[in-house]
This record gives structure tokens, sequence and C-alpha cells, in this order.
């Protein structure tokens, strides 16, 4: 039975091995289906998530299958489903719940471009824009690419 509800400080542990798993190689390395090597997030940034952001996750028995943040401007900057979970609603579901406006979305994830997902669900693409590591970063990189998609919900 899948349980969707809002995080809390003690999900930290628990969406810090859900996400290494998934987004920094783990899984990939192991040849798991849907693991990618695309990103890492810290276990500051889930404390900041759940302190400041909208964070939602969705536990199948005790273990966490979904993971959705919707920052304060209602922009959705992150959503995962574990990779075996994909295709049953819990994106969908999610997304549902926390009701962004906008979304920005990483167009060239090693698993594919989440582009075609968002459009089903309602939003329309607006741009593109640099990923910011840091906020500096432009003068870092200033030939870094454009890929970040922002989408928006119509109408």
């Amino acid at each position: 039975m899948l349980q969707y509800r809002q995080a809390v400080l003690d999900d930290v542990k628990a969406l810090c091995k859900f996400t290494d798993w998934w987004l920094s190689g783990r899984g990939k390395a192991k040849g798991v289906p849907g693991a990618v090597n695309d990103c890492f997030v810290s276990p500051s940034q889930h404390l900041k998530y759940i302190r400041k952001y909208h964070t939602w996750i969705c536990c199948h028995d005790t273990y966490i299958v979904g993971w959705a943040v919707v920052e304060p401007s209602d922009t959705m900057i992150h959503l995962l489903v574990a990779g075996d979970y994909r295709g049953c609603g819990i994106g969908s579901r999610l997304v549902e719940i926390l009701c962004p406006r906008s979304v920005r979305s990483k167009s060239d994830q090693s698993s594919g471009n989440p582009r075609p997902f968002y459009e089903k669900l309602g939003f329309g693409f607006v741009g593109s824009c640099q990923s910011r590591s840091r906020l500096d970063i432009e003068k870092i990189c200033p030939t870094r690419k454009s890929n970040i998609d922002v989408m928006e919900k119509s109408g």
C-alpha cells in the first residue's frame, strides 16, 4: 500500500539513501533500470527542503519510493520515483498533491528528458536556462549549456 505524506526531519537519512541510490550512480553501477548518474543531493539540502520548502514523499511499507520538492514560489525543483515504481502514477500523484505553478526540470538526464511527462500533466514549455550549483557559476563557466527546461501550468 502506498502512503503519501509531507516529509519530516526524521526522514532525512532515508531521503539521502533514496536520492543517492537513484541519482548519484549507486544504482546505475549495479545495472538497476531507472537509476542514473546525474546529480547529488546533500543532507544539508534535504534539511533545507524539509524546513523551508514543500517536500513530500511516497512510501511503500517503510521504504521511500517517490520524492518531490516545491519551492515557496510554487516551482517544482525535484521529482523522483524509484525506477521499479515508475508508470504506477506516483509522480503524477505527487504533482497533483503539491500543485506547482511551474517546473524546472533537467532536460539532459541520463534517463531521458521528462518534458513529455510534464506536458501530459498540463505544463507547457516556456524556455530553458542554465543549471547553477552556485550563485557565481556564470562567472566561473560562462559557456555552460542551458539544460533546465522551465515549464508552466497551462490554463
